[in-house]
């Protein structure tokens, strides 16, 4: 089945753990963009990346932890081709936890180091 193509818009809404809704909040999007900026840098790439709910995807793409999206796949029509990242949002929650209040945050700290 061909995924629909999503409008390129942030979505900040998802589901928890117990599915109950919930909604990134302004400093979890605030650590999102940041690394968003950290991986820019260190990699020279500079495709929009985006926080979504892959709940609302189908298919496989549910289950990812970031997706790659475009207007044109096989760039078919010749013209140039929006691609952006969508991240999803209970990722971006849970990750953020685990980052900033457990034993991982070496790593959080060796990836800024090499960015810079």
């Amino acid at each position: 089945m061909k995924q629909a193509i999503i409008e390129k818009k942030a979505v900040t809404t998802y589901s928890d753990c117990w599915n109950r809704p919930t909604e990134l909040t302004k400093d979890e999007l605030s650590w999102f963009y940041s690394q968003v900026d950290l991986a820019r840098q260190a990699t020279g790439c500079h495709v929009e990346i985006i926080p979504y709910d892959h709940e609302l995807y189908t298919g496989k793409s549910v289950n990812a932890l970031g997706c790659c999206v475009t207007t044109d796949p096989n760039n078919q029509l010749g013209e140039e081709v929006d691609t952006y990242i969508t991240i999803d949002c209970y990722f971006i929650d849970e990750y953020k936890f685990r980052i900033l209040t457990q034993c991982c945050g070496k790593y959080h700290q060796q990836f800024e180091h090499n960015a810079v």
